[in-house]
């Protein structure tokens, strides 16, 4: 993992198979991308929502590659539970992953090494040693709002596909 300068990486986020979340996860990776610009220098150069479709991880991994990309935000840490992740550690990839607590007050970024993957992920995927810091007002404004447009958006898709019988979600 480089540590000055700007540079790109990969963002990944792990779809729900009970229900579609995609809008909540996408709006939540908005204000966190903006966040890692802002704190720590990162852009991002691609992101992959997924449902643990190897196919499609091997892309998202090609892609990387051909951008020189080594590593991956992710913001939740159940994705290190994910049996996909394997392909991911196995092609050498380090993570940051980027925590924001139940009350959007605080955050917290760890980097995660490919080696530390390699021998810790069990705890990896349950604990952090990673102090929390206050998150700033307008990240915190914004993700409250992100949070209720995500909620209203999927009710109207819930209201449209119970009403039309179209399942909006699937497209």
């Amino acid at each position: 993992m480089k540590k000055k300068g700007v540079y790109k990486i990969g963002y990944m986020v792990h779809l729900s198979a009970d229900r579609d979340d995609s809008i909540e996860l996408e709006m939540k990776h908005r204000v966190l991308e903006v966040l890692l610009r802002d704190v720590r220098g990162i852009s991002v150069a691609n992101y992959l929502s997924y449902k643990s479709n190897p196919l499609v991880a091997q892309k998202f991994i090609n892609f990387l590659r051909k951008q020189g990309i080594d590593t991956i935000a992710v913001q939740d840490r159940s994705i290190l539970k994910k049996d996909i992740i394997n392909l991911f550690i196995n092609e050498g990839f380090h993570f940051l992953l980027i925590e924001v607590n139940s009350s959007n007050t605080k955050y917290r970024i760890e980097e995660i090494t490919n080696k530390q993957l390699r021998s810790d992920l069990h705890n990896l995927a349950r604990t952090s040693k990673v102090k929390w810091e206050n998150l700033g007002y307008d990240y915190r404004k914004t993700l409250i709002s992100y949070e209720k447009l995500a909620k209203m958006s999927n009710e109207l898709i819930d209201k449209f596909e119970s009403t039309a019988g179209i399942n909006v979600s699937a497209y």
